[in-house]
């Protein structure tokens, strides 16, 4: 089970890793209600980020999505190629809809992201 494991190396944690991935992606991916903002990294591992605004709905909202999202990632991570910056950026909405349209847009990011 360790390979399912989300660790700090695999998460964008610093102001400036997500300002890198926010200001040049290389490639968007949008959904309904998520956008996936992609850059090459020059680390052998694949990492997280997450946003979500106020827009999205209260705090315990948020915070909801974003466990979900990160359960999603350390699920599936490995479909996706090694050595990429993903951001995950929740948009208004996201916080309402049911587990299968939040499974089905998920799967539809990792897909797209997966051919690069």
């Amino acid at each position: 089970m360790r390979q399912f494991k989300l660790t700090k190396s695999e998460r964008l944690l610093k102001r400036g890793e997500f300002l890198a991935v926010s200001k040049k992606p290389d490639r968007r991916i949008k959904t309904d209600h998520f956008l996936l903002l992609i850059k090459p990294n020059q680390l052998s591992q694949t990492r997280l980020g997450i946003t979500a605004s106020k827009k999205v709905g209260s705090a315990v909202k948020r915070n909801r999505v974003k466990r979900r999202v990160r359960e999603f990632f350390r699920a599936n991570k490995h479909l996706l190629p090694s050595g990429l910056d993903l951001l995950i950026i929740v948009c208004r909405g996201a916080a309402d809809i049911d587990a299968d349209s939040f499974e089905r847009e998920q799967k539809e990011l990792f897909r797209q992201a997966s051919t690069l």
